[in-house]
């Protein structure tokens, strides 16, 4: 069976022009919590995912998903629903005491895009191989982008044993029994091994 985006309003199917583009398709999580969490993200009425439901990652901010609630990835918030149609005469009017805070808030999301471009210069993270085949193998050694994000949900669901050690030279015996989390998102952990690896 064709892997179809079953959200509302997506035309992306599985082929060699979304695989060109970098689009991947993901199942609706076999996690509770997330599962009704993605279900209650795509809107349809009286509809429940079956095994053949996919997700493109055209709906997730940075094109995969994460398993930490907290992370803008957990679950699909990029959507093009169709608008209800209002009152002409009403929509003049709240567009009216609209407009300045459109304007402003339109300001202030170019500011924030403009840090966070700013911010990823910066910073070392999985945003420098995305959808780049070449600088995946060139960082991980993997052949492709596809195949550390299988490696990454692979291995995501085992990350809750995960044990930070605090190191011998600077820690006393009892302490090093003790874990820490980490404050680096999972899949950029993930990517820091494998370029650790490849040194």
């Amino acid at each position: 069976m064709v892997k179809t985006c079953c959200v509302y309003k997506s035309n992306n199917q599985f082929n060699a022009s979304t695989k060109e583009k970098g689009i991947s398709f993901f199942r609706f999580p076999k996690d509770k919590r997330k599962r009704r969490t993605w279900i209650k993200a795509v809107n349809r009425d009286e509809w429940t995912p079956n095994d053949h439901s996919w997700i493109c990652s055209e709906h997730f901010v940075q094109g995969w998903h994460g398993d930490d609630p907290e992370d803008e990835n957990y679950a699909p918030t990029l959507f093009s629903y169709k608008q209800t149609v209002v009152n002409k005469e009403r929509e003049q009017r709240v567009q009216c005491d609209l407009d300045p805070l459109i304007e402003e808030n339109n300001k202030l999301r170019e500011e924030i895009n403009s840090l966070r471009e700013e911010l990823k210069r910066h910073k070392w993270s999985v945003d420098r191989i995305k959808d780049d085949d070449a600088s995946t193998r060139f960082y991980t050694g993997l052949p492709s982008f596809a195949v550390f994000l299988w490696l990454y949900n692979f291995l995501a669901s085992k990350a809750s044993r995960m044990t930070f050690w605090m190191g011998e030279v600077n820690t006393s015996t009892t302490d090093k029994m003790r874990t820490a989390t980490s404050t680096l998102p999972l899949i950029d952990q993930l990517f820091a091994v494998l370029m650790q690896r490849m040194q």
